[in-house]
């Protein structure tokens, strides 16, 4: 029997080009089992529960920490923790309060209903879409970096401490009402505070 003929150019590229799309269909799907299995998850379905999660509750490898389903709870990320990053998703009347280690600090949320996020622990950037009535606060203004937002609902707050809290000019603004600001209201898609900025004002990006 004579043997197959060879395939052209034409066709050679375009089994290649099929072999390429397989493999990076393959690479991607495994990249997101890594990103996944690096994820630790709470809430999925907790109703009215109070958690506090310390490092030895994370599972192993965890360098994330994602809150997500969950309604009319608390949780508490304590100081003990280190992560890269913290999501939250898909949750109603929650408060979420940040003592841990964020690495990147960065937070992301989305598609929430009356969240409040509580930074006690430096958060330099918060990332909200698709909130609705949405707190955000922080214990010292140096913590804080900018918050930036899309498709946001109702209000969203950001409660600024006016004190600086630590290196120069400590205590300066302790004991004084929080800048408050609301970004929908303001019609503002972030906002951002500069550590030059002596008076304790935010300013606003329209």
């Amino acid at each position: 029997m004579a043997p197959p003929p060879l395939t052209g150019p034409a066709e050679a590229a375009d089994l290649a080009k099929r072999d390429a799309l397989r493999a990076a269909k393959a690479s991607w799907h495994a990249n997101e089992r890594a990103t996944l299995s690096a994820k630790h998850f709470v809430g999925d379905g907790d109703v009215g529960v109070r958690t506090t999660l310390r490092s030895s509750d994370l599972a192993p490898g965890a360098n994330a920490i994602h809150v997500r389903n969950a309604t009319d709870c608390e949780y508490v990320l304590e100081s003990d923790v280190r992560v890269a990053k913290v999501f939250v998703e898909a949750c109603a009347r929650c408060v979420v309060t940040v003592r841990c280690a964020v690495v990147t600090e960065h937070l992301e949320a989305w598609g929430c209903d009356a969240l409040t996020l509580r930074c006690e622990a430096p958060i330099a950037t918060v990332q909200l879409d698709g909130m609705k009535d949405a707190t955000v606060t922080y214990a010292k203004r140096t913590f804080f970096g900018a918050v930036v937002h899309a498709t946001c609902d109702g209000f969203l707050n950001l409660s600024l401490a006016r004190g600086e809290g630590e290196g120069e000019g400590e205590g300066e603004g302790e004991g004084e009402p929080p800048v408050v600001v609301d970004l929908v209201a303001a019609e503002v898609r972030s906002i951002h505070w500069s550590p030059y900025d002596r008076v304790g004002e935010v300013d606003a990006d329209p």
